[in-house]
């Protein structure tokens, strides 16, 4: 279940964009958070089904330190997804940034007259209008690069489900659990 729904919260993440609101991603965090619980409980059930009660801490600590590390490399592996996917929409989106584009010209024109009453000199505000499109491009590449780190991720969570079907029902211990001394 935790999977599934980390998965469609990602899902539901992917149709994020530049303009999306607060309680829309306060929404999707909640979903996020509420798959957690049905996700790390069951791991650390199946980690120690079957142990006696005085091996029960040193499997915790392994537990923890392989999601700590686990954790690590997918904070690597999703921010390197990251930079890449943002430098390959700002290359693709700068390409339809060319004076011999009316998108452009229009754009830019538009922009110059919301800045010509701060600008000293018609050079300045093409300088100005040219910067600001240059924000919103960098802003839109980087809202369509988490875009697709969460199309990855939701894909990742969808690919892992089958896993489950891999865990063993443990045999419980025998006796009360309690070391013999």
């Amino acid at each position: 279940i935790g999977l599934v729904a980390g998965a469609l919260a990602l899902f539901h993440m992917a149709g994020f964009d530049a303009t999306t609101d607060y309680s829309t991603i306060v929404i999707a965090r909640i979903y996020q958070s509420v798959s957690l619980a049905f996700l790390f409980i069951p791991i650390n059930t199946s980690a120690t089904v079957g142990l006696p009660m005085h091996k029960s801490d040193k499997v915790f600590a392994i537990t923890n330190m392989t999601r700590n590390i686990g954790g690590s490399f997918g904070i690597s592996v999703v921010t390197t997804i990251l930079a890449r996917r943002q430098q390959y929409h700002q290359s693709v989106l700068v390409e339809h940034v060319s004076p011999l584009n009316h998108a452009y010209t229009t754009t830019i024109q538009g922009i110059e007259q919301s800045l010509a009453a701060h600008a000293a000199s018609a050079t300045q505000v093409l300088g100005l209008a040219q910067a600001r499109l240059g924000m919103m491009v960098a802003k839109q590449a980087l809202a369509l690069s988490f875009i697709d780190v969460f199309w990855f991720m939701g894909v990742a969570f969808l690919a892992a489900t089958p896993l489950i079907f891999l865990l063993r029902p443990g045999k419980p211990p025998q006796g009360d659990g309690m070391p013999v001394h």
